[in-house]
């Protein structure tokens, strides 16, 4: 086991420098975390993904979570997701999380309908930025975002 994997927090208990995020998170748990889609952007580093991982853990088992690289995205791997999103997950969580790691990756042509669909299904679409990343400016990446959709 990598360090980093190690030492990787488990609990949103244990994530360290991100309180505004946390406390956005527990609210928005307090009504549940499912049905909704998260884009959690900012610096490498951050914890976007350990943060993601946590989201995931407490709407889906962990055989119903799948980790997808952006810049490997295809159409043909969006019709897959689709149609394993028609069926609930089963165990103890029936939900399902796919967490596309490296969004800025995504191809317009494979980008614009999973952001299309996200925008159909989901109840809302929740930015969850760190602040870091509001202070570097976000205006650009909701451009190029604002302009799938």
């Amino acid at each position: 086991m990598q360090l980093t994997e190690q030492y990787r927090p488990r609990a949103f208990a244990e994530v360290v420098g991100q309180d505004k995020i946390i406390a956005k998170i527990s609210a928005l748990a307090k009504r549940g975390l499912a049905g909704r889609a998260y884009w959690l952007s900012g610096q490498s580093g951050t914890g976007k993904t350990t943060i993601a991982r946590l989201i995931a853990a407490s709407i889906a088992d962990p055989f119903f979570v799948n980790e997808l690289d952006a810049a490997a995205l295809t159409v043909a791997d969006l019709v897959e997701i689709d149609r394993e999103m028609a069926h609930t997950g089963w165990g103890e969580k029936i939900g399902r999380a796919y967490i596309v790691n490296e969004a800025h990756a995504l191809r317009k042509a494979v980008g614009a309908p999973p952001l299309k669909y996200i925008g159909t299904v989901a109840e809302d679409i929740r930015t969850i930025e760190d602040a870091a990343h509001v202070q570097a400016g976000r205006d650009a990446e909701r451009t190029s975002i604002a302009t799938w959709l």
